[in-house]
């Protein structure tokens, strides 16, 4: 190899690590650049070669050599002052293919592609990965043919997203038409998986035939219009996302435990925690690692549950659009974890995720969806920012140094029961807030408590929804015990609907103090007369009347 190709591939290479790809590219993860072309000046790529497959004519030309007619096309280029064009003219009528040519053939490994693509037609732009070098491939029978294909083309298909031919399927990443678009794929031989995004906009992972891949092909079939390409925009490379694949606890950071075989940590990554363990299993990371999503569960399991517990002397850092989506199972996380943005953390229905060390919100806000239960058991720590509780349970024995706003969900502090810590203001306008009471003791014997507590260090205001009371453990208290099971500095429950129930036979709640002190007191409930001394009292006067009244006619 040259010494200026070897300058090239690592420049290529140092580009795409610092997250800035500078020219149309091929990585492989153990051969380094396949090709590469940052698309100005001469046609001819820096690494790896054009091919064609029409006529041996190079139907892929730079915009200021280009001779044939330019359709809705950009007004400049992505990138640089040159970008390429692909055209179908209807006269003469021919298709319009173009390959890169790679420098060697890869079977294994992963491939990370890279350029800028600009399309303005509902049928015509195609991206097909495969091993037949000058030959015109077609549509079936490839690793992967990527197109845009209206809804009138063979198989179907969708005006707004890219389509896999093979497949039969979206790939769920967005077209974005008539402007310059960032096109990554992210290619696994070994998984036979491949997902592209669009503008940093991950798609679907979709899977693919076995293989060996030696260049990409760029195929346009519309008559008139144009296929532009270009030097990907400076934008950071797609993430593909990680999937767990060690049936056992292990480490994080180790590559053999996921399905691409690179660990998960950058900012746009994506890790999923799912069937392929059968009983519970620790992951472990005692180092920083960073993504942008995590999910526990998947929906195609037949039902089976797991439970993961993300532990070690590391901390999880969220960052970019953070995410957290349980599915189902139970689940845990025992390290630090950090919110770099405003994260949304759905739980489905009969699924549960516990915090159970350090949760940072660092200023942003954590918002509560879904049906289940989320647990908060250890310190919430924050300089602004809020949780905004929407739908399931939020329960813990921990402290929220935030404000807790419910929106319609079920607060319900402690694990039955327990004591959970609002440093900031408590504010409910839907939803509930339930407390359970199984005894007296307020956690200062042997620091068991037996009753719950939301304690707010500021102020609670319940506008809407219920507050609930319910006993449990078949506790029975006795008159003038008196349970503590609100703290705060000021209180305003006037739009709290009171479900207290009653503590037991022949006792009832006295809340006169709930809004002054938050407590509620036990009392005996009246006595009425019975009936049977009354009906004697009757009986008796009746008696005595007729007595008398016999006494006055004698």
């Amino acid at each position: 190899m040259k010494i200026s190709k070897l300058i090239l591939a690592f420049s290529a290479m140092l580009a795409l690590t610092m997250g800035i790809a500078q020219a149309y590219t091929v990585t492989h993860s153990t051969q380094g650049v396949l090709f590469s072309d940052d698309m100005e000046g001469a046609f001819s790529a820096e690494i790896g070669t054009w091919g064609t497959t029409n006529d041996g004519a190079n139907l892929l030309s730079l915009s200021s050599m280009n001779t044939g007619s330019t359709f809705g096309g950009p007004a400049e280029a992505a990138l640089g002052n040159d970008y390429l064009q692909l055209t179908r003219p209807s006269s003469p009528s021919k298709e319009r293919f173009q390959e890169a040519i790679f420098t060697e053939s890869v079977s294994t490994g992963t491939l990370d592609i890279a350029f800028s693509y600009w399309i303005n037609n509902p049928w015509g732009g195609i991206v097909t990965l495969d091993d037949a070098v000058g030959a015109n491939p077609g549509l079936a029978d490839n690793l992967a043919t990527i197109m845009w294909a209206g809804s009138s083309a063979p198989g179907g298909g969708t005006d707004t997203v890219w389509y896999d031919w093979s497949n039969s399927s979206l790939t769920d990443a967005v077209i974005s038409a008539a402007q310059w678009n960032l096109f990554e794929m992210h290619v696994d031989l070994d998984a036979n998986t491949y997902q592209i995004s669009v503008n940093g906009a991950a798609g679907a992972l979709v899977s693919t035939p076995s293989g060996t891949v030696s260049r990409i092909g760029l195929e346009f079939q519309t008559f008139d219009t144009t296929l532009f390409l270009d030097a990907p925009l400076q934008t950071p490379p797609i993430e593909p996302t990680r999937i767990w694949t060690n049936s056992a606890s292990g480490d994080w950071n180790a590559n053999s435990n996921w399905n691409s075989g690179v660990a998960p940590n950058s900012s746009t990554g994506n890790a999923i925690f799912g069937s392929a363990i059968s009983s519970p299993a620790t992951v472990f990371t005692n180092s920083a690692v960073t993504v942008e999503s995590i999910q526990f569960g998947t929906l195609d399991d037949s039902g089976a549950t797991q439970s993961y517990a993300i532990a070690g002397q590391g901390s999880v850092s969220l960052a970019s659009t953070p995410s957290i989506n349980v599915i189902d199972g139970t689940h845990q996380f025992q390290t630090v974890v950090n919110l770099l943005g405003s994260t949304d953390v759905s739980v489905a229905a009969g699924a549960s995720l516990a915090f159970n060390n350090a949760l940072n919100l660092n200023a942003n806000t954590l918002t509560k969806t879904g049906a289940g239960t989320l647990s908060i058991n250890n310190q919430l720590s924050s300089v602004g920012g809020e949780i905004s509780a929407l739908a399931g349970v939020i329960s813990g024995s921990g402290s929220i140094t935030s404000n807790l706003n419910n929106d319609g969900a079920t607060v319900a502090p402690g694990n039955s029961p327990g004591m959970l810590s609002v440093d900031g203001n408590y504010t409910q306008t839907a939803g509930s807030l339930s407390l359970e009471i199984g005894g007296t003791n307020d956690g200062s014997v042997a620091g068991v408590r037996e009753f719950d507590q939301l304690n707010v260090i500021d102020d609670l205001t319940i506008s809407g929804g219920s507050l609930v009371v319910s006993m449990i453990n078949g506790f029975v208290p006795k008159p003038g015990d008196k349970f503590d099971i609100l703290n705060f500095t000021t209180a305003d429950l006037s739009g709290a609907t009171l479900n207290l129930g009653t503590p037991g036979a022949d006792l009832l709640w006295d809340s006169s103090q709930l809004a002054v002190d938050g407590s509620l007191t036990v009392i005996a409930a009246a006595v009425p007369e019975p009936l049977s001394a009354s009906l004697m009292v009757i009986a008796w006067s009746a008696f005595a009347l007729v007595s008398r009244q016999r006494n006055e006619r004698l």
